[in-house]
């Protein structure tokens, strides 16, 4: 991995301050003439305001300011009575303070709006990893200091401030290297106690706004008693856990159970953070009880309510406290709420992607970007427990990257977490010391689907990187990760390898979702590999192999789709795990759809490879039976009501006689009859609850009364409706879906626009995120009657 701190860098660091200036510098001399550092007699804040200094400690000036604190001598005052004894390790000791001085200058320079030239930027290792210059360009030659180890960062574990991650750029991992001045210099201005002064600006600046700004702050004491009694707590709790949803893998089971009977013995001195944790855990465990159609506990009268009741109790925890100062917790909280937020909605929303934003951000600032095994201070329970969130961080980077269509966030070249081990939950706890060897992959424990996963995910960062580069891939970067991903197919284990439903009858349903969950996210890897060269195979032989790659996991995509529509419907082995289906198997079932619709359409090209007939047939097909799925949820499902719109129009054009006049009449007419019943068209559940006409919000009856004729382009501008008692994810309208343009796009000749494409199925509206305080308001009132 190329070093991010110039590490590899052997400028020689007596020297360093010259290259700040290198206007300065001599251009002829190979070894310029060495100046004179000038003394620096004043006091850090007079240097820095340009004031005459009194030498006084504190100064005049650094008194009346009330900086009496702050009056620093970069050397010690000339009235001191006696210097200091040298010692053998004093002169090291000094060159490494008078290295510091140097950077602290500079970046007072910086500060004060006189920064370093990208030059020097360079020569500092501050724009990237290597330095461009050539040996012996900007060094004194003299040779006599230590050339810089590798920095990997610094990071600070607290309990009063939460966790700080500064990379080797930063100053206060500067002081990491100096270990005599280290504590002096934390004490001054590293981190300000949060029960210390606070300045005025920061009174002005509470925070982050994206989450807070629309909710009324709540007492500790209300958001406790918003914990239902132990029995229901217990059975939703357990239901999280034993759902085996892959978010568990970050909470280490025994540790948790210690904690949550810690917290029963004793509400009121349990951190706020671990008390939203909790509410996360109950809000995901009342939205599986909804999804997979399992009866929910006796307590629990209106699923959808208290679900979200549960969920807005973790936002006010995660306010109250205080998230972004990255405590304990915290980063726990926000993973699981982004997953009961994901959970809402089968369709592409944009806040999801925001809200992984901030939490790819906690996670950088508590350092989980950089392995434990730098870190002494970092127990290894803490270390596994780490690489398990980040992998699972990674992963979430990359998919809702896609699902938007933005560039991820995290780049690899700034990471070297490594992965976790294969371990059992009670093979490692707080007191290991050393964690155990990992176990086979044979042994196909909760943590194997993440490791796997990880495995094939490094090599589809690298896919979506080359997709959305700003130059054009060269084929043969193409076909090297071609390989890599096949490869990485060939290594899954085989307990998660990919089996036909008549061979997986005696597996566990969440092992057989495994293995689907893998194959289409490799499927999906090799289709958004080749998609681009897929056009030019019609017009140059070359690509023939990114055709037939696309086609084969296309039709591999659409074959998943019709057996887990198969088998999650009532009596099939699948039923109570269809609640794991989520937006992002939409979008792989979209765009192997296309791909073949695609293909289907252009077979009359002269240059292209014809299919049989049997081929063909068999393409059409796959593509009749998905617009019979997308059609059971079109009413429901905003994807799928758009998903039913372009395969009726590529069905027809192949002459398919199953979408011809259905798209008019009978799903235009479920559509209508959901809008007039108020059906919420984002909840991804077909239990869920309709709507009556009176529960419809009333825009809608403004603009449409009961029973009128209401056109397509109506129907698909007007608002979504939503019940009184639920909050929506997201309040949008929806532009019409531009028949028309879906035509031309598909019988376009020359290259497929996939970026148009793309925008067709993407929420390009932000959201109304998160949610009103009318509304909660409204929802507790609704609770207490």
């Amino acid at each position: 991995m190329d070093s991010l701190d110039g590490s590899n860098n052997n400028n020689n660091t007596g020297h360093q301050l010259d290259t700040l200036n290198p206007s300065e510098k001599g251009t002829t001399s190979a070894k310029p003439a060495k100046r004179r550092e000038r003394l620096q007699l004043s006091c850090g804040n007079c240097r820095q305001r340009k004031l005459r200094c009194d030498r006084s400690q504190p100064c005049e000036n650094c008194k009346h300011r009330g900086r009496d604190d702050s009056c620093v001598y970069m050397t010690p005052p000339q009235h001191e009575p006696k210097r200091m004894q040298r010692t053998p390790g004093a002169s090291t000791v000094q060159n490494r303070v008078k290295h510091l001085e140097q950077l602290v200058l500079a970046l007072v320079s910086e500060k004060s709006g006189s920064g370093p030239t990208p030059d020097s930027l360079l020569s500092h290792g501050g724009l990237s990893g290597t330095s461009p210059a050539s040996p012996g360009q900007g060094n004194g030659g003299d040779g006599e200091h230590d050339v810089p180890t590798e920095s990997i960062g610094q990071l600070n574990i607290r309990d009063s401030c939460g966790t700080r991650y500064f990379d080797s750029g930063h100053w206060a991992a500067i002081l990491a290297d100096i270990a005599e001045v280290k504590t002096y210099f934390e004490d001054l201005d590293v981190d300000v106690p949060q029960d210390g002064p606070v300045s005025d600006a920061q009174t002005q600046y509470p925070g982050p706004d994206l989450l807070v700004s629309r909710f009324a702050p709540l007492s500790r004491d209300e958001v406790v008693s918003c914990i239902p009694p132990r029995p229901e707590v217990d059975r939703l709790v357990f239901r999280y856990f034993n759902s085996m949803d892959q978010s568990t893998v970050i909470l280490h089971r025994p540790t948790f159970q210690r904690e949550y009977d810690d917290f029963w013995e004793n509400p009121h001195e349990t951190p706020i953070m671990w008390i939203g944790l909790l509410f996360t855990i109950m809000s995901l465990a009342t939205s599986i009880h909804i999804r997979s159609s399992d009866e929910l506990p006796s307590g629990i009268h209106d699923p959808h309510a208290v679900m979200t009741l549960y969920r807005h109790m973790a936002v006010h925890c995660l306010y109250m406290g205080d998230y972004s100062a990255a405590g304990a917790y915290a980063l726990d909280t926000l993973i699981l709420y982004f997953h009961a937020e994901f959970a809402r909605s089968h369709d592409v929303q944009l806040g999801h992607w925001l809200l992984f934003g901030i939490i790819a951000r906690v996670a950088f600032r508590m350092g989980y970007h950089r392995d434990a095994h730098h870190y002494p201070s970092i127990t290894a329970f803490q270390g596994e427990m780490r690489r398990r969130i980040w992998q699972m961080i990674l992963q979430m980077d990359l998919l809702t990257s896609v699902q938007v269509g933005l560039p991820r966030l995290i780049k690899p070249s700034q990471v070297d977490t490594c992965l976790p081990r294969n371990l059992h939950d009670d093979d490692f706890d707080e007191d290991t010391t050393e964690l155990p060897p990992s176990r086979s992959d044979s042994e196909h424990l909760v943590i194997l689907y993440l490791i796997v996963k990880s495995r094939l995910a490094t090599v589809f960062g690298m896919v979506v990187d080359l997709n959305g580069s700003t130059q054009s891939p060269s084929y043969s970067d193409v076909m090297k990760l071609d390989r890599a991903l096949i490869d990485g197919q060939r290594a899954i284990p085989y307990a998660l390898q990919m089996l036909p439903m008549e061979a997986s009858v005696t597996n566990p349903p969440f092992v057989i979702m495994r293995r689907f969950t893998l194959d289409l996210f490799y499927q999906k890897c090799l289709c958004i590999l080749h998609r681009k060269f897929f056009n030019l195979a019609w017009s140059n032989p070359q690509y023939q192999y990114s055709r037939n790659t696309c086609i084969t996991a296309a039709k591999a995509i659409l074959k998943h789709q019709a057996v887990l529509h198969r088998e999650t419907q009532p009596g099939g082995l699948l039923h109570r795990d269809k609640w794991m289906l989520s937006s992002l198997t939409m979008h792989d079932f979209l765009l192997a759809a296309m791909i073949i619709c695609l293909d289907l359409d252009r077979t009359y090209e002269p240059t292209a490879l014809q299919h049989t007939e049997e081929d063909r047939q068999e393409m059409i097909q796959a593509l009749e039976q998905s617009y019979e799925i997308w059609k059971t949820s079109a009413s429901t499902v905003k994807t799928a009501y758009k998903a039913t719109k372009v395969l009726s129009i590529i069905l027809r054009k192949v002459g398919s006689p199953v979408a011809a006049g259905e798209m008019s009449t009978e799903t235009s007419s479920s559509v209508t009859a959901a809008f007039n019943n108020g059906a919420d068209v984002n909840m991804v559940s077909s239990s869920s609850y309709p709507m009556t006409t009176e529960s419809a919000p009333a825009q809608f009856h403004h603009h449409h009364a009961p029973g009128a004729s209401i056109t397509l382009a109506d129907m698909l501008s007007m608002p979504v409706p939503f019940p009184e008692n639920m909050n929506p994810p997201v309040t949008f309208q929806d532009p019409v879906l531009n028949t028309s343009a879906v035509e031309n796009l598909i019988g376009s000749a020359g290259d497929l626009n996939w970026d148009m494409w793309d925008s067709l199925f993407r929420d390009e509206h932000p959201p109304n995120y998160p949610f009103s305080t009318a509304q909660h308001h409204q929802q507790q009132q609704h609770h207490s009657n």
